[in-house]
Formats: structure tokens, C-alpha cells, sequence
């Protein structure tokens, strides 16, 4: 059992996505440090074999289809008759696919675009007028390297990341008064089965991908509790990675140029 570092109090954390992957790792890691989760995704068998396998009064499930609006608005409200207003919202599910943009489906071309971005802008939405009355409220969205930098076959899931960003800077500015903030955390690549479950691969990445170090599911559960400590407004992860946001925000054009020109923009597949 590790000591409890989150904050003095014990926090009601949110957690969208929680069947596997980050949201798993991250419900164990707070439900060691005895704080409250309350897990949603789609998939029931999973999220009860969760937390079944945590043995704690302290998790909490919903099935919760993020796709759909209305549901996801029944669920907030149910989560607040049953467990009051959570200190915590973590914005984790994500979907995408990898490919050359006129190849897309509409459906392909749409998901990343539900999920993450409308489905946490709507779960944000409907949570926020709670968390204005209680006067608290900290929520995370969880993105990557394409909501920084424009990459070439992933045009739904860079889109939808970049809008998550607008989302989050502005939810901070605009409820700053309220004493409600958020974060934004950019992972580099995390290794998790998120590419067998949206049936790509990731030959469509640029080749850049190899100078950032993979990093573990649980690696980035401890990265986002970090976040929440700070209440960081932005946090990107690993270094290596932040470094190249850093140069790309100094330098914009040269060095995605330079990157251009060495061939780290390439993917390891052969188009027709």
C-alpha cells in the first residue's frame, strides 16, 4: 500500500475509457491511495471484474456508451444522486484510425471526432453547472502528439485532438472565477492494446514515434495523478517528447521543416 500523496482529502474521481488501458491503471493507483472511483465505459463484464478484482467499497461502475448524448447526461446525473458531486473528471477514452483521409469511411472519419471530443465535451458540459454551484472541479483530458503537431493519415483523430486542446485551455479560462480549472496531458506512445482495438497499426506514424520512449499504462496513471497534485495546465510526457513541443512552438517552421527534410515525417508503409 502506497502513501497517500493525491491530496490531504480523499477525492471522487470520474475516470471515461476505464475498462482497460490508462483507466485501469489509473482507478488501481487511486483506489490504492484511498480515494473514490467511479468507472464508465461500455463494456459492464470488464468494469465489474475491476472492481470485483480492487475488493473495495471505494469503486463505482456505469455503463455508459459515449457515442451516445442523452446517455451520457443520465449517467452524470445519476452519478451525482448516488455519490454527491465528484471532485475529479478524467476525459481518457479515445478512439482513431490510421489512414490516407480521402480512404477513410464516414464512420472511421467521425469516431475520433465523438470520442474523444464531443463525448468529453459533453460529459464536461453536463458535470459543470454541479461543479459551479460546489464552487470546485478539476477536469483532465488526455491527448497526444497530433494535437500538436499536423500529421499526415490521421486526419479525424489529429482534428479531434486538436479541438480537445481548444477545449481544455478554454474551460480553464473561462471557469478559473469558480475556482474549477483543467489539464491537458500529452502522452507520446503508451502501450496499451489501443491499436488492436481500433484495428490499425502504427506504420501509418510518422518515424519520429522511435525517438520518443514508449511508455507503460501504469507510468501514465502516475503522470496524471502528478497532474492532478499541480493542477497543471498543461503536462506533456515523456521529455523527449516535451522537448520537441517546445522547439516546434520556438521554431514552428523550421523544425517540422527539419523534420520533413530528414524524413522523420515518413511512415513505414508503401502507398499506391
Amino acid at each position: 500500500m502506497r502513501k497517500k500523496n493525491l491530496q490531504k482529502k480523499s477525492n471522487t474521481v470520474v475516470i471515461t475509457g476505464a475498462s482497460s488501458g490508462i483507466g485501469k491503471a489509473l482507478a488501481i493507483q487511486l483506489v490504492d491511495e484511498d480515494h473514490k472511483v467511479i468507472l464508465l465505459a461500455r463494456n459492464v463484464d470488464k468494469l465489474k471484474s475491476i472492481c470485483d478484482f480492487l475488493g473495495t467499497e471505494n469503486a463505482f461502475y456505469y455503463k455508459c456508451d459515449l457515442n451516445i448524448q442523452v446517455q451520457i447526461v443520465e449517467v452524470v446525473n445519476k452519478i451525482v444522486h448516488d455519490h454527491g458531486v465528484p471532485d475529479i473528471l478524467v476525459n481518457n477514452a479515445g478512439t482513431g484510425t490510421f489512414k490516407r483521409f480521402h480512404e477513410m469511411t464516414l464512420e472511421e472519419l467521425n469516431a475520433p471526432v465523438n470520442v474523444p471530443f464531443v463525448s468529453g465535451m459533453t460529459i464536461s458540459w453536463a458535470f459543470l453547472p454541479y461543479f459551479v454551484k460546489e464552487k470546485r472541479g478539476h477536469l483532465i483530458f488526455i491527448t497526444a502528439p497530433p494535437s500538436h503537431f499536423p500529421f499526415p493519415y490521421m486526419m479525424g483523430y489529429m482534428s479531434a485532438r486538436f479541438a480537445i486542446k481548444g477545449l481544455s485551455y478554454g474551460i480553464r479560462e473561462e471557469y478559473r472565477k469558480h475556482n474549477i480549472t483543467s489539464s491537458l496531458i500529452c502522452f507520446g506512445q503508451v502501450k496499451t492494446d489501443y491499436i488492436k482495438h481500433n484495428d490499425t497499426d502504427l506504420n501509418w506514424y510518422p518515424r519520429v514515434r522511435k525517438f520518443v520512449r514508449p511508455i507503460s499504462k501504469e507510468e501514465a496513471a502516475s503522470v496524471i495523478i502528478r497532474s492532478i497534485q499541480k493542477k497543471s495546465r498543461e503536462l506533456i510526457y515523456p521529455k523527449r517528447l516535451r522537448t520537441f513541443v517546445w522547439l516546434d512552438r520556438l521554431f514552428p517552421f523550421a523544425f517540422y521543416s527539419s523534420l520533413r527534410r530528414i524524413g522523420l515525417l515518413k511512415i513505414n508503409k508503401k502507398l499506391k
